[in-house]
């Protein structure tokens, strides 16, 4: 019955991961839970995928709904908390990711430059944002082998020599050292994209159905878009028209609902490929031409080329 007594217990203790630090703190009552020890547990919850828990749980912390609101797709929303976050290494490296995903990479560069780790671990994250930004420069940077980041690294610098072989085989590596859910995902489909582009479609459908398993496991991660996107391209392929229609409808939803211009944008190449798939190639040439002039990521007006 002692609240204040369990608190400071549990504010010292040491959990070996996320689903360890869920594990114990859901078990623990609204009166032991501190403003520190429900930070740390709405974090853990992000981790194991379960964003609305987090959202829910009421810390009143804009990093948190930020977090929450990167991994459900809502980047601009995500980046506009982060206006009212005090400074720090967490808050920082997420504006970073967040101005790169969308496409502001100078002003991504600018806050990567103002960042201060203090342990080894932000020093890692740290290098691997910056790596990112630096991927199609001659610059290399060092990550400790065997670390989770190392191989995601690795799999998109074969990626950009084009060995996406080499970059599916990296992207499984990663998933195998992955620390949690997020990390699992985010591998998954870093694995998806190197298998697709390589041009083993058949892989590709049952490495999507797998890495779909995982997604449904969270409450409501956004990469089922680039899961869903995938499926549906496949599906338009192989004559699937209705089952590929019908995904591409729930990818429009899904991009309006986040405000997600610039990948709603690109759903255009898939109605384009179902239309070409369907013979209707007025219509597929006029979606492509669509994309190709918005100038938008090379790699889709490849694609639209």
């Amino acid at each position: 019955g002692d609240a204040a007594s369990a608190s400071e217990v549990l504010e010292r203790t040491d959990w070996g991961n996320a689903e360890e630090v869920v594990a114990a703190l859901r078990r623990v009552p609204a009166s032991v839970l501190t403003p520190p020890l429900a930070r740390r547990y709405a974090h853990a919850l992000i981790d194991c995928g379960r964003y609305r828990d987090a959202r829910d749980l009421g810390t009143g912390d804009e990093l948190v709904l930020a977090r929450v609101e990167r991994r459900m797709g809502d980047y601009t929303t995500a980046l506009s908390r982060l206006e009212n976050v005090e400074p720090s290494f967490a808050s920082q490296l997420l504006r970073a990711e967040l101005l790169r995903l969308l496409d502001r990479e100078s002003e991504s560069a600018l806050v990567l430059a103002s960042c201060c780790p203090t342990t080894d671990d932000e020093q890692v994250a740290l290098d691997y944002e910056r790596a990112l930004l630096e991927l199609t420069t001659s610059t290399e940077t060092a990550l400790p082998a065997d670390h989770y980041l190392a191989a995601r690294l690795s799999s998109y610098r074969a990626f950009e020599r084009r060995d996406c072989e080499e970059a599916a085989r990296d992207a499984a590596v990663a998933h195998r050292r992955a620390r949690n859910t997020i990390e699992r995902i985010d591998a998954s489909l870093d694995r998806l994209f190197a298998v697709f582009s390589a041009g083993e479609w058949d892989l590709a459908r049952a490495v999507a159905v797998e890495a779909l398993q995982e997604v449904e496991e969270t409450q409501g991660d956004r990469a089922a878009g680039g899961i869903l996107f995938t499926l549906a391209y496949l599906a338009a392929d192989a004559g699937q028209w209705a089952h590929a229609a019908q995904r591409i409808a729930r990818l429009r939803h899904y991009y309006a609902s986040t405000s997600d211009t610039v990948r709603l944008g690109e759903v255009q190449l898939l109605g384009a490929h179902l239309d070409f798939s369907r013979g209707r190639f007025v219509d597929a040439r006029r979606a492509a031409q669509a994309v190709y002039d918005c100038r938008g990521r090379d790699q889709v007006r490849e694609a639209a080329a």
